[in-house]
């Protein structure tokens, strides 16, 4: 055997080592050296981690039987110890006894002893250890142990509920509406936590299995806690109804039918019905109340309408029949910028004549030059906001770049106040109806006197056409009584209301541009609606009813308008395709060069009045048709944006434009003769006086940017919850409900916002929404492009079936000329002369004040449904509707719920 040799950490190689080899009959081939040493190694290496964990066992083995005969020998202790304690406890239970007391009397007499040692031990047995006596009583016999905690906390639990009731007692020194404005369910959350923190962490145990599941869940649990604890307060003491006193009044908002009070009442969520009465008959009175003191130190306006209810029976007889009644609805509104006093009676010129004479001058008969600039730039701005509109993408990127829209004299931001005035059984619609509407509202509501409307000054009234009419002939017709209150010329100044005007130019156009139903023509608003599908509709100066607002503004403004511009940038746009050319496009000034061009060739009635030069063979009337088009329509949509901006200087831009196309209609001489005398008047009023009426113009309602509106769409709105939400059936149907409600119209409204937003729940959700108009815009596009409708083509396919529309600024610049001008502005010098021809007994005396000013034998009658504003009108208003919520849903829903009021 070969001698042992160390290896270079001085241990000997194991392989080498004098060991014994058993003999081998076969002998293994040797392997190389140098291999058999490798494998070696690994060998060395396993066997030491063999012999590692078999180390590693034996100590866990060890350790193992080390806990165990440490665990035997602790039971023997703990029973040794255990056995030592029962015998001590045996022995003093003995004692106990042996002493003639019970273990009850001794425990009781421990913890009530009077000796101060005893008592002083009580209590340190109890702070160090009570916890775990009383653990080992839970043990022990739970039920009893939890049924005199139940006991013993049941006058703290009492007491919670008394501070409740106490601190959630409404104010007294309020008033229901300041109590309503500033009602907050988190208040009642804030203070249930501060007064009734036991009860409160009761709910929250009770309610939830884990914290952590209120961050998962959809429900807040504070609204919860918030509800059950003003609950339990008006249970407590019914004074204590502050969430009741809100959710009845939020209910009787939104139309609920007695029963659900009833149910909701008992269950204790809401007060009674009866109490929902009475609430709504004190707050009718506080208005009512805080009107008449407003009147007494703020200057202020007054807008009215016209308001037609239905009245139906299921049961006809003879005291209940169907009936359809009229009446009037009207709405004070502070004036903003304007002091009390402000506007003195002598602002008013003196009324001599029962027309509305003045001085007109031809300045007063056109737009001026400046306003003509005016409104071309605002045409520049709207066909680039247009194309911005159809490519936000470019709106983002050049958003530093993009001027903003011209502006004339903008409203100053501000928030306006509306009071709702009592509704009146009166129709307004006649000359009596209006002097009872003023003196109703003057005397009787506001209770004003002669002294009162002199220290104050001239009141602004505003309306629709018909009113402001109405207004006129009344002042006319008391201009010389000696009473104050009835000579209503001198403190009385009539506002035409713009949102009538808007309808007014909105189904003008409609009416100018719809073409021949069923015609060939290649191009016209009937032909576009029905390329579209959609809803056909019957327009035209021939129907026997003025067009539908809603479904004509949508074509026009935000379908066909849209359209024309979009197709004009395709055409003069440096690019084989407009989409080609927004991928390339720079800057935004290139847009604008692409937009003039667009306004030079396609917005322009220099343009047409250059094509109708052209031999008749030769005109393209489609093309002619279209550019007077896309200019009384960009008139339109400026004149809405304008509103909506609260830029008034830009509105009587448009308005100076209407007057003119209004007169060149020749159907329409009631707004044309109602525009002239405003645009008129304004240029000679006193300054104070234009600036209180302008600034007083349009109404914003939230006090954002970009929230005016107008002051009648206002009143119209107002009509719509008096006429189709609060309008009461059964043996509350009746004008005293109507006028007592409507007081309250807009404070109700505001509940139901408020209650909703508490338990948020927005009432106006982002579920409704207006569908993408793409796809029109689109198919409008093609069939333009196909056609090629924007590009002068004589001989055009159809030509002689299309309907040359009339350049109305044009006929109504031309009117100023003939002899019968302006006619209600002018002194009549024509001195009356009997022939010789007795005048008949029973020959009615003609009133001129009825004459009918149709020059041109036109249907002037239909304009006057012009001035009835529908639900579908209404719901175009994004600030009181979602946008694209659907109202009818809304009225359908409220119908179901107030048939029991």
């Amino acid at each position: 055997m070969p001698r042992a040799k160390r290896g270079l950490d001085g241990e000997q190689d194991k392989e080498n080592s004098f060991v014994h080899v058993p003999f081998n009959p076969h002998p293994s081939p040797k392997r190389p050296r140098r291999v058999g040493r490798a494998l070696t190694n690994v060998q060395i290496e396993e066997e030491r981690a063999r012999i590692t964990a078999a180390n590693a066992e034996r100590t866990q083995q060890e350790a193992a039987a080390a806990a165990e005969i440490a665990k035997q020998q602790a039971q023997e202790r703990s029973l040794a110890s255990e056995a030592e304690t029962q015998a001590k406890v045996g022995h003093i239970l003995d004692t106990v006894k042996a002493q003639g007391m019970t273990v009850e009397e001794f425990w009781t007499s421990f913890f009530t002893s009077r000796d101060q040692h005893q008592s002083a031990w009580a209590s340190r047995t109890l702070v160090h250890g009570g916890a775990k006596m009383l653990e080992n009583m839970v043990d022990k016999q739970p039920e009893v142990l939890m049924e005199a905690i139940h006991n013993a906390t049941l006058p703290d639990f009492a007491n919670e509920g008394q501070k409740l009731a106490e601190e959630l007692h409404p104010d007294r020194d309020k008033n229901l509406s300041s109590f309503l404005k500033n009602w907050s369910l988190s208040s009642i959350t804030e203070k249930a936590q501060r007064v009734a923190p036991r009860f409160w962490e009761i709910l929250r145990r009770v309610s939830q299995k884990d914290p952590a599941d209120v961050e998962q869940s959809r429900r807040d649990p504070s609204l919860f806690f918030g509800t059950v604890n003003g609950m339990v307060a008006q249970v407590r003491n019914e004074r204590a109804s502050g969430l009741g006193s809100m959710a009845c009044m939020y209910l009787l908002a939104c139309g609920a039918t007695r029963s659900v009070f009833d149910v909701l009442n008992h269950a204790g969520f809401t007060c009674s019905y009866s109490k929902a009465i009475r609430d709504l008959k004190t707050l009718a009175t506080e208005r009512l109340q805080k009107l008449r003191l407003l009147v007494k130190h703020r200057a202020f306006m007054i807008v009215w309408d016209n308001l037609n209810i239905p009245f139906r029976v299921a049961e006809q007889r003879h005291d209940s029949k169907d009936s359809f009644e009229n009446g009037t609805t009207a709405t004070l509104i502070p004036l903003y910028g304007v002091e009390y006093g402000e506007l003195k009676l002598d602002m008013n010129p003196i009324r001599n004549s029962r027309r509305p004479i003045f001085d007109y001058q031809p300045s007063d008969m056109r737009p001026s030059l400046e306003q003509v600039e005016d409104l071309e730039r605002a045409w520049t701005f709207h066909i680039q906001d247009i194309f911005y509109d159809y490519f936000p993408s470019l709106r983002e990127r050049f958003k530093a770049e993009i001027s903003p829209a011209p502006s004339k004299l903008p409203i100053p931001l501000h928030k306006t106040e509306n009071y709702p005035l009592p509704a009146m059984k009166i129709d307004e619609s006649s000359l009596d109806g209006t002097l009872s509407v003023i003196d109703t509202i003057i005397t009787k509501t506001l209770q004003m006197s002669e002294d009162d409307i002199t220290n104050h000054g001239i009141v602004i009234c505003a309306g629709d056409q018909l009113t402001i009419s109405l207004i006129d002939k009344a002042a006319a017709a008391r201009r010389d009584d000696g009473n104050l209150l009835d000579k209503i010329c001198r403190w009385i100044c009539a506002q035409l209301g713009l949102f009538h005007v808007k309808l007014a130019a909105c189904r003008m156009l409609a009416n100018e541009y719809w073409g021949k139903p069923n015609g060939k023509a290649l191009w016209s608003l009937w032909k576009l609606n029905t390329l579209l599908r959609r809803k056909p509709i019957t327009v035209g100066w021939k129907a026997k009813k003025v067009p539908p607002f809603r479904p004509t503004w949508e074509l026009m403004i935000k379908l066909v308008l849209p359209a024309h511009i979009l197709d004009g940038f395709r055409i003069h746009c440096p690019s084989e395709s407009l989409e080609a050319w927004v991928k390339n496009v720079r800057s935004a000034e290139e847009v604008r060069e692409v937009a003039l061009k667009v306004q030079a060739d396609l917005v322009s009635r220099r343009r047409v009045y250059m094509l109708r030069k052209h031999k008749d063979s030769e005109r393209d009337v489609p093309l002619e048709n279209i550019i007077l088009f896309n200019c009384d329509a960009l008139i339109l949509r400026e004149f809405a944006h304008a509103i909506k901006r609260g830029d008034i200087g830009s509105v009587v831009v448009v308005l100076s434009h209407w007057m003119v196309e209004f007169r060149g209609v020749g159907s329409m001489p009631k707004y044309a003769d109602a525009l002239f005398e405003l645009l008129g008047q304004l240029k000679r009023m006193d300054e104070k006086k234009r600036n209180a009426f302008m600034m007083n113009w349009l109404v914003n309602l939230t006090g954002h940017a970009g929230g005016f509106k107008e002051v009648d769409l206002l009143q119209g709105h107002q009509n719509f919850w008096a006429k189709v939400i609060y309008n009461a059936r059964g043996s509350n149907r009746s004008w005293d409900w109507l006028s007592m409600v409507s007081l309250s119209i807009y404070t109700l409204r505001d509940v139901i916002h408020n209650f909703q937003r508490e338990y948020k729940t927005p009432h106006n959700g982002k579920s409704h929404t207006s569908p993408d108009a793409r796809k029109d815009i689109d198919e409008v596009r093609n069939y333009l492009r196909d056609n090629t409708l924007q590009t002068y083509t004589p001989q055009r396919l159809h030509n002689d079936d299309t309907i040359p529309a009339r350049n109305l600024f044009a006929l109504g610049a031309a009117y100023s000329d003939t002899a019968s001008a302006f006619k209600n502005f002018r002194f009549d010098n024509r001195q009356a002369r009997n022939m010789g021809f007795a005048t008949p007994v029973n020959t009615v005396p003609v009133n001129d004040d009825d004459e009918e000013n149709c020059e041109e034998a036109c249907d002037d009658y239909l304009w006057d449904a012009v001035d009835e504003i529908t639900m579908d009108d209404l719901s175009m208003d994004g600030e009181e509707w979602g946008e694209g919520q659907d109202m009818a849903d809304v009225v359908n829903a409220m119908q179901e719920l107030i048939h029991d009021l």
